[in-house]
């Protein structure tokens, strides 16, 4: 979840603010960025967009064959969206937990992006299968799963964002 795109380079100073005290910090503000987007097209509102629209994506491409393959492509293996992104965050949080240990939330958290995880490479495989087979039952199976899984990641950030 981008921090509102921002960059940073670190320096080690002579006073190196204690990490554990950062990371609650941190993960609170990204996790309020997610549940509430400036625009209905982040966060988990725009996993539900996705969901919602997806049904549709095979009457809306030229050449579905490969517009969905590419589409599928680019959320499983590029971009901050899919599983990437989602392996990405679910081990961070769980190397938090080497600074937090025993952080119950913090744990449930990470274990609903871990099934995240694996439900964005179920909707980028059903994709491809909707590209290859033409058959529009893999886009609404795969919307089904879209809807599941912003729910899946709306519950782990209000989890965060009480960290």
């Amino acid at each position: 979840m981008a921090a509102r795109a921002r960059s940073y380079t670190i320096k080690r100073g002579n006073n190196v603010t204690n990490i554990k005290s950062i990371i609650p910090k941190a993960v609170r503000e990204i996790a309020k960025d997610f549940l509430n987007p400036p625009l209905k097209c982040f966060g988990y509102k725009g996993i539900l967009k996705l969901g919602d629209e997806m049904k549709n994506w095979m009457n809306e491409t030229p050449n579905p064959r490969k517009d969905l393959f590419d589409q599928a492509e680019l959320m499983e293996n590029g971009g901050t969206g899919g599983a990437i992104f989602r392996n990405f965050f679910r081990d961070f949080l769980f190397e938090c937990l080497d600074y937090l240990s025993g952080n119950l939330q913090l744990i449930k958290a990470a274990n609903l992006y871990k099934k995240a995880a694996l439900n964005w490479t179920e909707i980028a495989n059903l994709i491809v299968k909707a590209g290859k087979s033409l058959d529009n039952s893999y886009l609404i199976k795969a919307s089904e799963i879209s809807i599941e899984t912003a729910l899946i990641e709306k519950e782990a950030m209000e989890l965060l964002v009480k960290l």
